[in-house]
């Protein structure tokens, strides 16, 4: 009985922790770099005590922050997404390997070039948060901005 009362607790613990409002909030902001060159800023401001995951990748280890952009007219990608803010890196004993995290804010950009008068960036960022007691579950944060001038 304390077993089956111990796991209801545990479980109704977990869907209290999954249910909460993310504790990361998300914007962005397009900035013009040339006549017809764009970098896209997504910041994260990130609630104490709460550390989101860098870009990674770590095979076997939390989920690394992951951009994904939905092809786009007129617009193609100049590279990958750079980490603008400097994660912190420790030695993680649960996941047994070194990983990356950010406090605080976290910002990250993507340089794109636009062959027209404009375009629309659509696409998800999927990340994870911890704390020192517990992970939430990976959450997606969905985007649109207007490059250029609107069509």
């Amino acid at each position: 009985m304390k077993k089956l009362l111990f796991l209801l607790g545990a479980v109704s613990s977990l869907m209290q922790v999954a249910a909460q409002d993310s504790p990361v909030r998300w914007s962005s902001e397009v900035n013009r770099l040339e006549a017809d060159r764009y970098q896209v800023v997504f910041t994260a401001k990130i609630e104490h005590p709460w550390h989101l995951y860098d870009m990674g990748p770590y095979e076997g280890g939390p989920n690394a922050t992951t951009f994904t952009f939905e092809p786009a007219e007129g617009l193609a990608p100049d590279g990958g997404v750079e980490m603008l803010s400097q994660p912190t890196r420790v030695y993680d004993e649960m996941f047994g390997m070194t990983i990356g995290y950010f406090e605080g804010t976290a910002r990250f950009a993507q340089t794109l070039t636009l062959s027209g008068s404009g375009a629309r960036l659509r696409g998800s960022v999927e990340y994870m948060v911890c704390n020192d007691q517990n992970c939430l579950p990976p959450t997606e944060w969905d985007f649109s901005v207007e490059i250029g001038t609107p069509p």
